[in-house]
Formats: structure tokens, sequence, C-alpha cells
């Protein structure tokens, strides 16, 4: 498919007599999935203000995003609640998710997860 806008048409019919038939007639979007393709690229402190660097590269768009900001692309939105050197926490609801550097939109883990990983001990071989 191309992105873009179509209709898809359903037709149901059944074995009765006489046969019925319904047509329905569904309005599809088909776009990119900006949340798969958006990344947090770079964080910097401009003045003493952190910033984190996202990046659509879908789009070729770069959003700079400081602490407190609302972010939403796609289905993916929350509040910038900290960001750390190497990456920020977006609250959505009541739930903390971590962004780390290199890693897209959908590649958010909660926090909870997050700091639970950093605390396991390496895995013996």
């Amino acid at each position: 498919f191309n992105l873009g806008d179509y209709t898809v048409n359903v037709v149901v019919s059944d074995d009765g007599l006489p046969p019925q038939t319904v047509t329905i007639a569904i309005p599809v979007k088909v776009e990119d999935d900006a949340a798969s393709f958006t990344f947090l690229v770079g964080i910097i402190s401009r003045d003493g203000v952190p910033e984190g660097w996202l990046y659509d590269r879908s789009q070729d768009k770069k959003t700079v995003v400081k602490m407190g900001d609302e972010v939403k692309v796609a289905d993916v939105s929350g509040q910038v609640t900290e960001i750390g050197k190497d990456y920020l926490l977006l609250k959505h609801g009541e739930t903390q998710h971590r962004l780390d550097l290199g890693t897209n939109l959908r590649q958010m883990v909660t926090a909870a997860t997050a700091a639970k990983t950093a605390t396991e001990p390496p895995a013996k071989l």
C-alpha cells in the first residue's frame, strides 16, 4: 500500500431466500508509525537547562523538549519529567516511561522496569 486515505468496501451476503446483501464502506487511513521513526538522538544543556532532542526520521524533523513539555507523537504521549545524561522520562497518567538515547518511542520501557534491569547483576555464563 501507499500512504493515504482509502475506502474498503465490505460485502456480506446470506443464503436465504431471497438472498440478502449488505455493503458497508469503511474509511482507512494508511500512514507511517511516527513513534517508531522518532528517536532520542541527543541531550544537551543550554545555559544550564537540559534539553532532549527527538528526531523523526520519516519527516526529517527535530523536536527539542525540556522539563515539563508535553510530547505527542502518533499514539505516544506524556510529559517530560526528567532529563538525564543519556535518557529522558515521560509521564503518561500515573506511569513513568524511560526513553534511552538512541532508541525510538516504541522502545520505551516503564521506568520501574528500567531501574530493575539496571540493578540486576550480570548473568553468569
